[in-house]
């Protein structure tokens, strides 16, 4: 179920703003949701996290080489055994305060950014889903080309005023559970599983 690494960052995101904006300020929400959602959410006061975007943030990596090691077969025949290549993610966040006042929310703005300089990366027990490794690291950073313009264009389709916000990466490897084995024969490998064969 490795494909449920994206929404286990998503959840670990929103739980390390929680964690740590409850004891900067009383009753202040973080929703996972666009801003459509949180439009229409009884939230007054609150943060909403928006994940606009996942991309695959390296056009080369199919040329990279298998994952692949040898194990002993059942009938004592050597086995290659391959696992597919890890697909390098990006997941894009544009994170946004509401509050009925202005100073909240700028409060608010700068607590955010303080979090991800206080933790660029998260490991262990703060890792939140089902699915997501004990011993992976997630770290956040600044989305640099995340402008002004794209904001407004952001808020515009959504018909919301515009707030200021800002933006933050996580970059991730989504695995496969899947697993080809390949017996090893004098000539070359023989697939037992997968396209053609190696001579």
């Amino acid at each position: 179920m490795r494909h449920e690494i994206i929404n286990d960052i998503n959840l670990t995101l929103r739980t390390l703003l929680e964690e740590e904006l409850k004891g900067v300020f009383k009753n202040v929400s973080v929703k996972l949701a666009d801003l459509e959602n949180f439009k229409k959410g009884e939230t007054k006061t609150g943060i909403n996290v928006f994940p606009y975007a996942v991309t695959i943030n390296e056009p080369g990596y199919r040329t990279r080489e298998e994952v692949r090691h040898l194990e002993q077969g059942a009938s004592g025949d050597a086995m290659y055994v391959f696992h597919p290549r890890p697909v390098p993610l990006t997941l894009s966040y544009m994170i946004t305060p509401f509050a009925t006042d202005p100073q909240t929310e700028y409060r608010l703005l700068g607590r955010i950014i303080q979090v991800f300089q206080e933790n660029p990366t998260v490991s262990g027990a703060r890792l939140k889903g089902e699915w997501l490794p004990k011993q992976e690291r997630i770290s956040f950073s600044p989305d640099y080309g995340f402008s002004v313009d794209r904001q407004m264009e952001m808020f515009r389709a959504y018909e919301i005023p515009f707030k200021m916000s800002v933006g933050y990466l996580a970059r991730t490897y989504l695995d496969s559970d899947k697993i080809i084995r390949q017996s090893r024969v004098a000539r070359g490998i023989r697939h037992d599983e997968g396209p053609g064969q190696e001579t």
